[in-house]
């Protein structure tokens, strides 16, 4: 205990003196414990050991020890009382000492009533505030020595023990504490369980994922768990923030070769495999129950993630007494899996007006959604009013508010967060390397905002994901010739998070400039490209009827697609955007009635992209309308929504082997291209093959399994190559699923992912074989079987029974 402690808890020890001296608490409290002692003799105190056990009761130091729930009480208490019994009593004394200290903390709340302790408290956490403040402002000075050219400090003193370490897990939990609690609610999404503690739903569930949104408080729910369950003797917690870890920088190309001790530099205190081995002992040399946290998992790039999982979950398997609680912004990969997982909620308006009544006094209505994110809310609360707009904005603010930036300075340090983006997939960077790119002032000016925090070894980052989002956004808004897929890539963490995708369109004011930012985002993802339409339409912003128009139909058309999994989305997604806009694509009947919407909903007045588009589009499923070959070299239009609508109109149509060779042709065409449109015209080529079995063209998707470089041709040709199996004879389908299977090590995860999504094929549409079932499912046995971690194992298990479900739901009749 510190200088600073001892006076605070001489403080307390004098504040009661005074409150009742002619019985002091101490005297009561031990005067209750003492009466309900067992009446066997040798377990009640004598005389001289009474008077030793008054002596402590009367220390300041046990009083600040019963007062603070977070500390591990009845341990170190028992110690302290071990040290007045009479050794004499020998094997006696550690359970009458045990007996004392759970009677001591028991009884404590009646002996100080609840209205002083909670001045008492009140006054702690003001104190660990301070406390933590005071750390904050050391890291601030970390970081100007740093910009200002000073040597790297590494601090690596590993704890020796369980107590060190509890206590320096302690001391940086507190410096994790947001600096306003808000009460954050959220729900269990099996069973729907409600606000249990998750140190509680940790006893009962090993792997738990905290799913929310960005800025919805899953950092600050779990820092303030950990600090929780230092209050059990019966754990060890272990605190990971992915946020500042270092090696993920050099792990993203290489991350097959992350070993658990790379993954353990991420820990708020010193700690290697080895080290916590003999912290996990316990002091009575009794292992202890760990619990480990793993803060910021949408923070690393895709791979990367499901790797540091498989790792860390394959180290806890190894110890029965472990549990696992991740964050996550998605719950995608947690679905098909034993994960149980909880969903935050936004706040509560009575929460918000609590903290933020008076900034809400000047702020239009549309606007308050957005404080129900603590994350918001805090910006609100702090600044002290709420005038914005959207996230954006907000962030925004901080940056020119708090550190005054000119609009040039804003612009350089974007691109600086760009760049750490695209070459590092991190958050982390050099606070050497920002201080030469945004000059040391501007860097100074970061460092003493409390912007940055520092990460390890010379690094920093933001303090919240969401100001490094905004800055990329900010720099590929400026860009229009950055957005390509490769951008998109980095900006998403590979697809992992979509945050600053959504924020470059809270800055476009043009209806021109939405359309071609959409339309380069339509060639990257589709899924994407929907939720930033319907965030633009949700906040006001202007889309163009056109685009609208050819979203909604090309998502409709998905509703019919054969593959029961990618219809489930489009269906979904297509009633919303029917919602924002009163179309009625997602009451069309069949593919035929998707057409004529669009000849119902389409503007008269049409721009040469969409005149084209609407042309092609109407193509789809008529046979009154041919296909002619100019239709097929539309693969390769550099118009995204033109070039997949012919990818989905030769999907539709009757194809003869002269057609399916300009497909194929179109492919080869592409080929050594390395351009983001030769990448697309090829993973169009191989998507639009799939619906029509040939020898040739799935020799060309086998060819692209094995030799293609862009990951997405990888995925298309294999979702193909299935597709085809299912179209297929016998004899031909089980040649089709034999080259699949002998790939399936060599596949990513999004491409053997399909090998899962397309078996679950309609077998309702023309060409289905009834041998499906039973030929594919050793295929996605095999899948299972190949899995080397508990996280995908599980998954697949998930996978192969929604396959039996499939099957049982009468869609097929088949024995597998």
């Amino acid at each position: 205990m510190n200088l600073s402690s001892l006076k605070f808890a001489f403080g307390i020890f004098k504040w009661l003196r005074k409150k009742a001296p002619e019985v002091p608490y101490f005297d009561t409290l031990l005067k209750r414990v003492v009466d309900k002692l067992p009446p066997d003799p040798n377990l009640r105190p004598k005389k001289g050991e009474l008077v030793r056990l008054r002596a402590l009761f009367a220390q300041p130091r046990i009083w600040t020890l019963l007062i603070q729930p977070d500390m591990r009480v009845v341990a170190e208490l028992k110690d302290e009382v071990l040290v007045c019994l009479d050794p004499r009593r020998h094997s006696l004394n550690p359970r009458l000492a045990e007996e004392i200290a759970t009677l001591a903390v028991a009884e404590f709340p009646g002996i100080l009533p609840a209205a002083e302790q909670a001045k008492i408290m009140a006054e702690m956490q003001r104190r660990a505030f301070e406390a933590s403040d005071a750390a904050r402002e050391r890291d601030k000075v970390e970081l100007i020595e740093l910009i200002s050219g000073g040597a790297v400090k590494i601090d690596a003193t590993r704890a020796s023990g369980v107590d060190q370490y509890r206590k320096q897990l302690t001391m940086r939990l507190r410096q994790l504490q947001p600096q306003y609690e808000f009460q954050i609610k959220y729900h269990v999404v099996e069973g729907g369980q409600e606000n249990i503690a998750l140190s509680h739903l940790l006893d009962d569930n090993r792997w738990l994922a905290v799913c929310s949104k960005a800025g919805a408080g899953k950092s600050a729910l779990v820092v303030r768990e950990a600090m929780s369950l230092l209050a059990r003797q019966d754990n060890v917690v272990v605190f990971l923030n992915l946020k500042t870890w270092k090696h993920k920088s050099a792990a993203a190309d290489s991350y097959s070769s992350i070993a658990i001790d790379d993954i353990l530099e991420s820990s708020i205190v010193p700690v290697n495999e080895d080290s916590l081995a003999k912290v996990v002992q316990g002091s009575n040399q009794q292992p202890l129950w760990q619990i480990w946290f793993l803060d910021g998992v949408n923070e690393l790039p895709s791979e990367l993630s499901g790797h540091v999982l498989s790792v860390v979950t394959q180290h806890l398997r190894s110890s029965i007494a472990s549990s696992l609680c991740i964050t996550d912004r998605s719950e995608a990969r947690y679905v098909d899996s034993n994960w149980t997982k909880v969903l935050l909620q936004d706040l509560e308006w009575a929460e918000v007006q609590k903290h933020a009544a008076g900034s809400l006094e000047n702020a239009a209505e549309a606007r308050y959604e957005l404080l129900r994110t603590p994350f918001f809310l805090e910006i609100a609360v702090t600044a002290g009013k709420w005038e914005w707009r959207n996230s954006t904005e907000a962030i925004r603010s901080l940056f020119k508010n708090r550190l005054g930036l000119e609009e040039s300075e804003l612009t350089q340090l974007a691109e600086f967060a760009l760049s750490v983006y695209q070459t590092q997939r991190s958050l982390n960077f050099d606070v050497s390397a920002l201080a030469e790119k945004t000059g040391r002032e501007l860097a100074r000016k970061l460092a003493e905002s409390g912007l940055l925090i520092p990460a390890q070894e010379g690094a920093a980052s933001f303090y919240h994901q969401l100001l490094h989002d905004y800055l990329c956004s900010r720099a590929v808004y400026n860009r229009p010739d950055s957005w390509v897929p490769s951008t998109f890539d980095s900006l998403s963490f590979d697809a992992n998070t979509y945050e600053a995708i959504f924020m470059v369109v809270d800055q476009i004011e043009s209806e021109s400039m939405m359309t071609a930012y959409l339309t380069a985002l339509y060639n990257w993802n589709w899924f994407a490209t929907i939720r930033c339409v319907d965030r633009a339409i949700r906040d006001g912003l202007e889309i163009s009827d056109e685009l609208l128009v050819t979203l909604s139909a090309m998502l409709a058309e998905k509703r019919f697609d054969r593959v029961h999994g990618s219809r489930t989305r489009a269906v979904e997604w297509t009633s919303k955007l029917d919602e924002l806009r009163g179309y009625n694509f997602s009451g069309s009947v069949g593919i035929k009635g998707v057409v004529e919407e669009v000849e119902r909903v389409a503007p008269k007045a049409r721009s040469p992209w969409f005149n084209t588009w609407v042309t092609l589009f109407t193509k789809i499923g008529s046979s009154d309308q041919p296909l002619f070959e100019n239709d097929i070299f539309l693969l390769d239009d550099a118009n995204p929504f033109i070039g997949w609508t012919a990818s989905q109109v030769i999907r539709w149509s009757s194809m003869d082997e002269k057609d399916l060779a300009l497909v194929r042709s179109a492919y080869r065409g592409a080929r050594h291209g390395l351009d983001d449109i030769s990448r697309s015209v090829r993973w169009r080529a191989v998507h639009a093959l799939g619906c029509h079995p040939s020898t040739d063209s799935s020799d060309l998707l086998l060819f692209a399994i094995d030799h293609d470089d862009y990951p997405w041709v990888v995925y298309g040709a294999v979702r193909s190559l299935l597709e085809m199996a299912a179209l297929s004879s016998s004899d031909r389908a089980s040649s089709i699923l034999a080259e699949v299977g002998a790939r399936l090590e060599q596949l990513p995860p999004e491409a053997l992912g399909q090998v899962a999504l397309v078996t679950r094929y309609d077998r309702d549409q023309e060409g289905w074989k009834e041998h499906w079932a039973a030929q594919v499912w050793p295929l996605l046995e095999r899948a299972h079987q190949l899995q080397t971690d508990e996280i995908n194992r599980e998954r697949w298990k998930g996978r192969l029974e929604a396959f039996r479900d499939w099957v049982d739901q009468g869609q097929i009749n088949a024995r597998i």
